[in-house]
């Protein structure tokens, strides 16, 4: 099997994909302690999966990747086009560095896992209000369509703003509702909240990321641009150590002052990697937190989304009442 078939293959947005995924994790993992080679593992879990009659596209995976790990040692290869880019980069590192992989799939990708699963459940959650837009869009422009042939077909005068709103409902609020399916699959985390929300997840991978350099014993000099790189950060700090790279992730938002100020005193006493835990511990606290206020947020924001169309159908019903009322008492 071809790697350039590796798109086709592993679909990364398919549930076939992501039971890879989280397989792959569990044997790196397992591996160095069962003291048994990760295709071994791989392979009982496929046997495992037959067993249960399981998604027989997970098994097709598994094969795949259990002839390429018999075929070469290289996981950043074998792993190329199946698991994330960052894991894909550490695995290379940790190869050239001749450092176990099980470390990366130890410190990082439960983190990367927690951070993708509540990405994707904000992204397929979002699709609710845009939805509930648009049926109601058509179940008020079918009900405004019969007032409109009860304006056509009456005798008496309606206002300006019952006209305006039978004459033009449908393509305000449909050029409205291509808007907002703009801005929520384009700019989905420049949104209000999952703006926020999506900055603490950058932030906890970073943080989980300078666990794995620190393991892989990356210098601050070596961490900073390996950073910059993975991130897309655009902060250069002047200086090249620790400071420098607390700068950096203060500057980018990625951690609190309060936070910056910890790392720095944990370091001082030659603890680094506690005042990164620490710091990442919070991180995942809060991004639970936002996550949680952030779905509520998004049911709340489906309710709104109708209002607008809701008080556009009211105007014209009172509208019509009115001319009505006032038609009949002019007799």
């Amino acid at each position: 099997m071809k790697k350039s078939g590796l798109s086709t293959i592993f679909n990364r947005f398919s549930d076939a994909h992501r039971e890879t995924i989280k397989t792959i994790y569990r044997a790196e993992v397992k591996a160095p302690d069962m003291g048994e080679s990760v295709s071994v593992i791989l392979a009982k879990y496929r046997d495992v999966y037959k067993r249960l009659k399981s998604n027989k596209k997970v098994i097709s995976n598994l094969n795949y990747i259990i002839r390429e790990l018999d075929r070469r040692s290289d996981r950043d290869v074998v792993y190329k086009g199946i698991l994330s880019d960052d894991i894909v980069l550490f695995l290379k590192e940790a190869s050239k560095k001749h450092i176990k992989p099980s470390m990366i799939f130890e410190k990082y990708a439960p983190i990367k896992e927690k951070a993708d699963k509540i990405s994707r459940s904000t992204r397929n959650k979002l699709f609710i209000p845009i939805i509930v837009y648009f049926v109601a869009l058509f179940g008020v422009n079918f009900m405004l369509s019969i007032f409109k042939e009860m304006r056509d077909d009456a005798i008496m005068p309606f206002s300006a703003t019952v006209n305006f709103i039978l004459d033009n409902f449908l393509w305000i609020n449909g050029l409205i509702g291509i808007i907002l399916i703009v801005l929520v699959f384009l700019y989905t985390e420049k949104l209000p909240i999952i703006k926020n929300a999506f900055l603490e997840i950058r932030g906890m991978l970073t943080l989980a990321s300078i666990e794995v350099y620190h393991e892989m014993r990356y210098s601050s000099a070596e961490m900073i641009p390996a950073l910059k790189r993975q991130f897309s950060l655009k902060y250069s700090p002047t200086k090249k150590d620790i400071e420098g790279l607390v700068r950096l992730l203060e500057k980018e938002k990625l951690i609190n002052p309060f936070q910056a100020a910890e790392i720095e005193i944990e370091t001082e006493r030659g603890k680094l990697l506690r005042g990164i835990q620490v710091a990442l511990d919070e991180k995942t606290e809060k991004v639970e937190k936002l996550n949680y206020i952030m779905q509520d947020t998004i049911g709340k924001f489906s309710i709104l989304m109708v209002a607008p169309q809701i008080i556009q159908a009211i105007i014209v019903v009172a509208g019509m009442m009115l001319a009505t009322a006032d038609f009949k008492a002019s007799f």
